[in-house]
């Protein structure tokens, strides 16, 4: 894996927690949306309606639990790569390494906020990866 792809990580992971919040969500409407039990009339099975709606408030809570474990590992996963970057001891090329791979923007505009010409963000860039590859072995 080259240093590109392994920084390409970081809104991959951010993608992904933002997939699982937005399930954890749906499933927490899932949830409401169950109907309770109808009293007004008389039911001889009303206790596997119950169970059902216990079975699927149980369903729903393995899986919440389950997104927000991987919700942490992603976040964790991110940090520690942010981490890395920040670690990386030109500050030009950290902070274009955070711009483009943490913050997800494109050269264009990385060239705009650093003072820079369009062609010499991409001459950074290719030095920062470089670098960064040389610093942990990618």
């Amino acid at each position: 894996m080259d240093a590109r792809t392994y920084l390409e990580q970081i809104g991959k992971l951010g993608d992904y927690i933002k997939e699982c919040e937005r399930e954890i969500e749906r499933l927490r409407d899932d949830l409401e949306s169950i109907k309770g039990i109808s009293y007004d009339k008389d039911r001889v099975m009303a206790s596997v309606a119950s169970d059902t709606l216990a079975n699927k408030i149980d369903r729903i809570k393995q899986l919440e639990d389950q997104m927000s474990d991987i919700m942490i590992k992603c976040a964790e996963e991110r940090a520690r790569i942010i981490s890395q970057i920040r670690r990386v001891p030109n500050r030009v090329h950290m902070t274009l390494l955070l711009m483009r791979y943490v913050d997800l923007l494109k050269f264009e505009q990385i060239a705009i906020d650093m003072d820079y010409s369009y062609d010499r963000i991409v001459h950074i860039h290719k030095d920062a990866l470089m670098s960064f590859e040389s610093i942990y072995d990618i």
